[in-house]
């Protein structure tokens, strides 16, 4: 949470060489600078690198952040977003840029109106790269379309957004007007939105759940966040979901409703089509010409339908598992199980 602003270095006389930092603080501005020891930072931070989306294009890393302004193309979004194996955040620029006026004795104008965020994504979504040859959209389009790992990104900032605000809201009604305040500014709190996210996809019943871990008061809680996880977890100990009630469903009958938001809903549940139909496709191609890993985890081909519907569907749960975590081992199925935070690709681990 500490960025340098204008990094410079100064010679503090006995004292070696320093850097002038800026904390950026929680209303989005910045700090008085400070100086902070280079020796410090040579033993305790690390640099962090960025580039823009044709030298990321082909790497993979755990963590993907992609910042998208509306000059942004469509092309280029998906490169971008779909680096990070675990997570991939798009920070999406709302504010509108100003034309600078130069002449002496103007200031700035006030700040204009912030663009909505959703705003900006559908027109980065229907702009298509001009640099591109028609081959090249085509092929890339094509590769995207087919891509469960695209898929699945996209689906996963939809139903996190409807999911969050569907607790939130929950949550406003159960907690004292102070503590839901407190809440809000909790940095725990994305940790307790996964973690109900995770309950809601192993197939618990969330509302319950909330009503549940809610019905004592908050008296003496540094973190209302870290309490209410805490109280989760001992919650899971007498109220497991029922076997199986979760893991067999596909990404339709997963995808919140959310009747506050219709037009995200529906975004959200045309992307969960496209996985379904995706998985079906890829089950099939599995089933019907096994590579490697699906002759060692499948057995041989039955000769009735109906079996033979069901492998097709449990090896196309393999293929978007492996599609999803990166798993490109020919013979080992499926890898080792994603963190608990990457609570949509752990389900799919689950599922495979």
């Amino acid at each position: 949470d500490v960025c340098s602003s204008d990094l410079a270095w100064q010679h503090q006389p006995g004292r070696g060489r320093h850097a002038v930092m800026r904390r950026q603080l929680d209303g989005g501005g910045w700090s008085a600078p400070f100086l902070v020891p280079a020796a410090y930072l040579g033993q305790h931070a690390e640099l962090a690198y960025a580039g823009n989306v044709h030298v990321a294009e082909g790497r993979t890393v755990d963590r993907g952040r992609l910042v998208v302004s509306d000059a942004l193309a469509r092309e280029s979004f998906y490169v971008g977003i779909t680096r990070g194996r675990e997570e991939n955040t798009a920070h999406v620029v709302t504010s509108r840029p100003q034309a600078a006026d130069l002449t002496p004795g103007t200031r700035p104008g006030p700040a204009a109106e912030p663009l909505d965020w959703q705003a900006v994504l559908a027109g980065v979504l229907a702009r298509e790269d001009p640099d591109l040859t028609a081959h090249e959209v085509i092929r890339q389009a094509q590769e995207q379309a087919t891509s469960a790992a695209t898929l699945h990104g996209l689906w996963q900032t939809v139903t996190r957004t409807l999911s969050r605000d569907a607790y939130d809201a929950i949550l406003r009604d159960r907690l004292a007007p102070d503590d839901y305040a407190r809440l809000q500014a909790d940095p725990e709190r994305d940790v307790l939105h996964r973690t109900l996210r995770g309950a809601e996809l192993d197939g618990q019943d969330v509302p319950a759940l909330l009503e549940r871990v809610t019905a004592r008061d908050m008296t003496g809680a540094r973190s209302v966040a870290a309490v209410l996880h805490g109280r989760i977890g001992r919650d899971a100990r007498d109220h497991q979901p029922e076997a199986g009630l979760e893991l067999g469903r596909g990404y339709t009958a997963r995808t919140p409703a959310a009747a506050a938001q219709p037009e995200l809903a529906a975004v959200a549940r045309e992307l969960a089509e496209a996985l379904d139909q995706r998985i079906e496709v890829m089950g099939e191609e599995a089933a019907g010409r096994p590579p490697v890993w699906a002759l060692a985890a499948l057995a041989a081909v039955p000769a009735d339908l109906a079996g033979r519907a069901d492998r097709s569907a449990r090896a196309g749960k393999v293929a978007a598992a492996r599609e999803l975590t990166g798993h490109d081992d020919p013979v080992v199925p499926i890898g080792g199980a994603p963190r608990a935070s990457a609570a949509e690709a752990r389900h799919a681990w689950q599922q495979a």
